[in-house]
This record gives C-alpha cells, structure tokens and sequence, in this order.
C-alpha cells in the first residue's frame, strides 16, 4: 500500500493507493501518525484504492475524530464507496449520498 505524502502551506494531502484491508492496516496506521505528528489540517485521498474494508474504515474514523487536527477524506474510489455503503458509514466519512460517487467499474470490495 503506497502512501503518498504532499505537503503546502494549507497543510498535507496524503493519498492511499492500492489496497486499503486488514493487511496494509499497520503500514496506514504508522503513515498516518509520523503526518499527523507533523501537521494539524490533512485530507486523505482515497481516490486510488482499489480495495477495502471495515479495519479501514474504522481507521480512518478515529482519525477524523482526533482533537486538535483537522481531517477530510476526499475523492472517495468505488471501492470505498462500497464498503461505507454496506457498514452504512457513508456519513461518517465525508459521503452525502454512498452510491453516487461510485463508478460501476470498481475495484475488488471486500468486507470483514
């Protein structure tokens, strides 16, 4: 799972790519932490995950919900949308409507 980090004067962009399940959860865990340790205001891209599950989603979470740090996810990929649909976290993370943002040519979607 590449994790990719940016950063500008609005703060730090990072972008998950490929998969985003139970196995690459520590790899995105530590990613995560050494950008917050660093920077108050991030968004995650997770328009190039190409598959997912709920120990993401629940990562990502308790992310969001840290005090003092300004998180948003973005750019959310089918696979995503996918999952958050199914657990019905689509709310929780940053998706007004589940489905809509969906292509119907997806990644694989798993859910544990």
């Amino acid at each position: 799972m590449p994790v990719i980090v940016e950063t500008n004067e609005r703060g730090c962009l990072v972008t998950l790519q490929g998969d985003a399940v139970i196995r690459q959860a520590a790899e995105i865990k530590a990613a995560l932490v050494d950008v917050l340790q660093a920077h108050d205001t991030i968004e995650i891209d997770l328009g190039q995950v190409e598959r997912a599950d709920t120990t993401t989603l629940q990562l990502l979470l308790a992310i969001k919900r840290l005090e003092n740090k300004s998180v948003r996810l973005i750019n959310h990929s089918s696979a995503v949308v996918h999952v958050a649909g199914i657990a019905n976290l689509a709310e929780q993370i940053d998706l007004a409507e589940p489905f809509a943002n969906a292509s119907s040519t997806g990644g694989e979607h798993e859910l544990f």
